[in-house]
């Protein structure tokens, strides 16, 4: 009889793992399905849902703190139990690898998949020792009070979780910008590294800037930097017009979705005969910089002796 209560006991335990397995799993799946909706039905889609959802494999189910506030002090893993080595947590170097994220998952081709490992001490810390990786925008940054600001997402995990081979595993939006920074700490100090990354589904062999679209003698789109940051400019160089009427517009990589409209130059008046070279320009915010490439078009409509006439360039522009 106590056999068949212990037999009983352990079924039980490992029927309560396997439903808080698949409730995880669920919840992934679910929250993915939302956002893919949204990007599927071309709705613009919130910053901070572009990023993060762990991958619930049987080792990642182990993550804890899961937390999405913008400004987070990592936890501390405290003291070392009895034996256990005194060190602080000096942190080798980290190592990304990144991927297309899964089609089974990702079926509108929306999102990479970012590992990263090589999560190694140079010297032998305790096992409560905490780590954490947090995922924001390239203007994540941790201050000198150890606090890590504009994070979007982070998990934290110990090696008594995870054992001695601590990765991390996460979804974010492809062709965009983004940080982690690896925070370990215990009792006897903390360390950090992080990495800038991106990767790109919808701009793999797209040109970098500076780089021109089009005979600019007639009419192009053109990529530049000025002043540090990117600035696109639809060119058209003409004799004796009628109206004229440029612009210049940017879009999202993948979803088209409108960023900036940008400027349009109107001429209503008859414009004299002569080599007149007629541009628009526009810089890039904060927002549309955190994209590793852009959508851009370069319209141009006049009347001339010919009349009506229209000249358009719609191109993807690398900024990353």
């Amino acid at each position: 009889m106590v056999i068949k209560k212990e037999t009983m006991l352990f079924r039980v335990l490992v029927s309560n793992q396997k439903i808080i397995f698949f409730k995880n799993v669920f919840f992934v799946y679910f929250a993915l399905f939302i956002s893919l909706s949204c990007a599927k039905e071309g709705n613009p889609i919130d910053e901070k849902s572009l990023v993060a959802l762990a991958i619930p494999t049987p080792s990642s189910t182990f993550f804890t703190d899961e937390s999405s506030s913008p400004t987070q002090m990592p936890p501390s893993g405290g003291i070392a139990p009895p034996g256990q080595p005194e060190n602080p947590p000096i942190l080798n170097d980290i190592h990304l690898q990144m991927a297309d994220a899964p089609t089974a998952i990702d079926p509108n081709k929306l999102d990479a998949s970012i590992v990263v490992d090589g999560i190694t001490f140079q010297l032998p810390v305790h096992n409560k020792t905490a780590v954490t990786a947090f995922i924001g925008k390239r203007d994540m940054y941790r201050s000198a009070d150890g606090v890590v600001h504009n994070v979007i997402y982070s998990y934290s995990t110990t090696p008594e979780i995870f054992g001695e081979d601590i990765w991390f595993r996460f979804f974010s939006r492809a062709d965009q910008k983004f940080k982690i920074i690896v925070v370990a700490r215990n009792a006897y100090g903390s360390s950090m590294k992080e990495a800038d990354y991106s990767h790109n589904r919808a701009c793999v062999g797209v040109a970098m800037v500076p780089v021109i679209y089009g005979d600019c003698n007639h009419f192009c789109l053109e990529g530049r930097i000025v002043g540090g940051r990117v600035e696109f400019a639809a060119k058209f160089k003409h004799g004796p017009l009628e109206v004229l009427d440029i612009s210049a517009s940017g879009f999202r990589p993948i979803t088209g979705y409108p960023i900036d409209y940008g400027e349009s130059l109107t001429f209503p008046d008859p414009i004299p005969a002569g080599d007149t070279h007629a541009k628009l320009s526009f810089q890039l915010t904060d927002t549309e910089a955190n994209y590793t490439c852009l959508q851009v078009k370069g319209d141009a409509f006049f009347t001339d002796a010919n009349g009506f006439q229209s000249l358009t360039e719609f191109r993807m522009f690398r900024i990353e």
